[in-house]
Formats: C-alpha cells, structure tokens, sequence
C-alpha cells in the first residue's frame, strides 16, 4: 500500500531461495541430447545393471500372487523390496549404487536380532519417506523410464501408474518376462521364498540377510543365463523414440572396450573417455554413427564447459563492481571486458578472419575469460571439416539444436566482424541475456529461481555465484554395466572382455 508515494505496508509474498541450477546457458541440452541418444535406456543414477532383472521379478511376483490389487499394495511391494535389497547390500564391501543403502546401512549398524523392513520403507504406514520421498521408490524416481525404454516394462493401460513386465510373444527384444525368469533361476527356489517371506512379513533377521546375500548381490553376478542376457539386452538393437533403427549403445561399448585396451587407466574419467573418441574419430580410426556422435559430444561440452568459465567470470566482475548499488551499464561492462580480453590476446583491430588465419601465432592466455574465447575459437580452428560430419549427425540424432557444431556456422557468419565486437556480443547476448532468459523460462516452468544476475533498463547487477561444471554422459554408468557383468575389471578388460571386443570390431 502507498501513502503519499511512501510505502505504508509491507508487500506480501513468499520468499524463494535461489537455487543452484545446472544449466544456467542452456547449452548443456545440447549435450544431454546426444548422449541420451548414444546411451538410451541408462541414466546418471541407474547404476547397477542388475537392477533391470531385479524389478523385473519383482513386477512378476506381484501380479503372480493377486488377481486384484490397490495402488497402495504397489507400492509397498515396491518399497519393501527395494529397502530389503538394500539391507543386503548394507553389509556387503559392495554397496556402491544401491538404492537406499545410507539409511540401510545406519539400520544394520543399530544391531538387534530383527530388523523391522517396514519401519523405513513404509514409516508411520504411509509409501513415503524413510529411505526413499518418492512413493515408487527407486523404480519410480530413477529405474522406470530406463525400464521401459529398454523395453523390459510398460504402464497398464487402465491402471494409471502401475506398470507390468513384457511378455515373449510381444517383442523380438529381450523382454522383462524373459529377464525375470532369469533372476528367478538364478537366485533358486530357496532365497526366492525366504526374500518374498521377508517382504510380506515385513521383518528380516541378520542371519537371513546372510543367506540373501550371495544370491541377490548386484556387483559379482555368477555366470549363468541372467547375465547372459543382461549383455544381450545391452548389445541390442536401440529401441529410439523416431522408430529408426540404431546400435548407439552398442557401438559406444565396443568404444569403451576400446578405450581400455588402448590406455592405461587407472581411473574413469568421462571427459577423457570422450577425449579419446574424439582423437579417435579425427584420425579416422573410428566412423561409426556413435563415434560421430561422441565427436559431437566432446565439443559441444568443451563448448558449454568455456562459455560457462566465461559466466564465472562475468558473475565474479559484477560481483566486485563498485558501481553504485552493483548495477553497471551492460554495454559499457561488456566494452571493457572485450577491451581486457583484446589486450590478454595481444590482438588490435583485426577482423574473425584475419585472426584465425594466422591463429598459430596466438599464445594461449592465461585469464580464465580470454583462455575460454581461445579454447572456443581453437575448437573450430581444429575443426573446419565439420561440415562433412554434420550430415550423418542430424541423420541420426535428428533433435540436436545449438549445438557445437551450429556455433562453428555462426561463427562463419561472423568472419567480418572485429574480434573485438565479437567478443563483446557474445558477452551481451551469449551469456548476460541468454542467462536471464533461461532462467526466466526456467522460472515460469517449474517456479525455481536460478538467476544468478539482475537486468533492468540495460543495466546488470550480481545476484549470486557458479561454478563450472562438464556435463555427465553415462559412461560411469555405462563402465558399472560392463563391470557388473565381468568384462571389464578395475579398469582392465578381462577374458570375456577382449572376447567381445574382438566380436564387435568384426
């Protein structure tokens, strides 16, 4: 309320916390894109392969003992198992990726001689909370749409939110029928009755996880007909969204098998892995669809990666500003950043063109904003046959926008312009007003605030911070699968592994 142009009451509205957001320029979509694409039916926290078997045969054992049954049953058998999956793993050294396993794990280290599963997968009676909010679990938060995208699962069409396995004659892909068969066999009759007692009494004692744990453990699988068809549910043809036919995961496996029968790895790092495929393919060694893909990949998150070093920049100058209340005029802050960067280059009046072609003699700048603008313009340097790449990329992954490889066309169009005027939009338009208006679109989505500056009549203020971050594609989870299933062991490719890999490069 205003009183003689006084504010007279406070105005009231509820406060939001900014929050952190993970693609402030929304040029990590691009990249999501394209590893969704290499790696379909995976996530970044569907992390151990067995878990595909596993919810297959509990799907099968719910619907096997009803004829009807509440969504509220669904989900209890959901919870109770997966917490109980959990308790197995709890005091196993490998526990690594199981859903659930820090408030499994606490409950095992209370002691006792009967664990009460219910009490933490169904608190209070209710299918929430304890060791895991969402109602559905793991398979609902992180497993279903993998599930299904793998074809092992589908929604019932007159039950909203259930879901049921596929079955044989549906499908000439491995099917969740088949899957789940083969968990049954490979657990036994014996464990299969004593875990499914567990789940329905709502109570394990520590001397029954001891009998589960040899045959539910998810890391070591023992050789039989289930992780046999784990692999050949991965090798696979793709089941793709467009209906075209592809082998992406295929073909990334047999890169990664590659990876590590090339190089001495002692760790997994998902940008050298891509690192690789890029040298790889830029050396013709590598021409498969998934290898172009991996190319693309490389450098549209080199590309996210160093515009948001820029943004960081950006943020940490408006953060320092000593202009009254923060605020700088946009156009003059991006003035005298390009001007700094200009003079870190060593570069004056020359034009796009006439810059990269003697690019050679440009030494890379040590300021992380100037170092960034290099490390871009030295992607397309590198990269100027692009073009006859591009072609087999949309064919394949048709809904890749913005991209890497559309920024090289852009920059094309730019080739006339003073390196220093470039810099200087791409500071305005690229990373100012681009921020703000994903954030805005972000904001009128889902209500999250994320904007880490403030615009008004074409001035700019700091809000908060960031920090630069690759994005994540898979091949963690990807290196979990091929482990899981024995073909590649700390980081070295066993027997069956370079086996494979000899069969896929036929």
């Amino acid at each position: 309320m205003l009183k003689n142009d006084s504010a007279f009451a406070p105005f009231m509205s509820t406060s939001h916390s900014l929050s952190v957001g993970l693609n402030p320029l929304g040029m990590r979509t691009a990249s999501e894109q394209l590893f969704t694409t290499l790696l379909p039916g995976m996530n970044v926290v569907t992390l151990r392969v067995r878990y595909y078997s596993f919810y297959c045969w509990l799907l099968k054992n719910f619907y096997a003992e009803r004829e009807n049954a509440s969504l509220g049953e669904f989900r209890k058998h959901i919870r109770m198992s997966e917490f109980l999956m959990a308790l197995i793993h709890a005091s196993s050294d490998n526990s690594q990726g199981i859903p659930g396993i820090t408030v499994a794990t606490e409950v095992v280290n209370e002691g006792g001689d009967i664990i009460d599963i219910a009490k933490s997968a169904t608190p209070g009676g209710k299918n929430s909370g304890g060791y895991w909010k969402g109602t559905l679990g793991a398979l609902g938060t992180y497993y279903v749409a993998s599930l299904q995208e793998m074809g092992l699962i589908a929604p019932i069409a007159d039950k909203p939110h259930f879901y049921n396995i596929t079955k044989k004659e549906d499908s000439d892909y491995i099917c969740g029928e088949t899957l789940a068969d083969a968990f049954e066999a490979s657990i036994g009759k014996k464990c299969s009755e004593l875990f499914c007692k567990c789940v329905n009494v709502g109570q394990v004692t520590f001397n029954e996880l001891e009998d589960l744990e040899h045959a539910f453990q998810s890391h070591d699988m023992q050789e039989g007909e289930e992780r046999t068809l784990l692999r050949q549910m991965l090798l696979q043809e793709d089941r793709p969204a467009s209906g075209m036919a592809s082998t992406m995961r295929k073909e990334t496996i047999y890169l990664l098998l590659r990876y590590f029968a090339d190089n001495d790895v002692e760790s997994l790092s998902e940008l050298e892995y891509a690192r690789f495929i890029y040298q790889q393919f830029k050396q013709g060694k590598v021409n498969s669809a998934a290898a172009v893909g991996w190319y693309a990949y490389y450098l549209n998150d080199s590309r996210q990666f160093e515009a948001l070093n820029i943004f960081v920049d950006v943020l940490e100058k408006l953060r320092e500003s000593a202009m009254p209340g923060g605020w700088e005029n946009i156009d003059q802050f991006a003035e005298r950043m390009s001007d700094d960067v200009c003079d870190e280059m060593g570069i004056g009046n020359e034009l796009l063109d006439e810059l990269l072609d003697d690019w050679d003699s440009i030494e890379v700048p040590e300021s992380k904003m100037s170092k960034a603008f290099y490390q871009m313009l030295d992607n397309y340097v590198q990269n100027k046959e692009y073009l006859e790449h591009k072609e087999l990329l949309n064919e394949f992954f048709h809904d890749v926008r913005n991209d890497a490889l559309d920024s090289f066309e852009v920059l094309e169009d730019k080739m006339g312009m003073p390196f220093h005027d470039y810099v200087k939009m791409f500071l305005t338009d690229y990373i100012i007003y681009n921020h703000y208006t994903e954030a805005m679109r972000k904001f009128s989505q889902n209500g999250v605030p994320t904007q880490k500056l403030a615009i008004e009549n074409g001035y700019v203020r700091w809000l908060d911070g960031y920090f630069s971050t690759h994005s994540s594609p898979r091949i963690n989870t990807l290196y979990n699968f091929v482990s899981d299933l024995r073909l590649v062991e700390n980081y070295k490719l066993t027997a069956d592994g370079v086996e494979l890999l000899k069969e896929l490069a036929k």
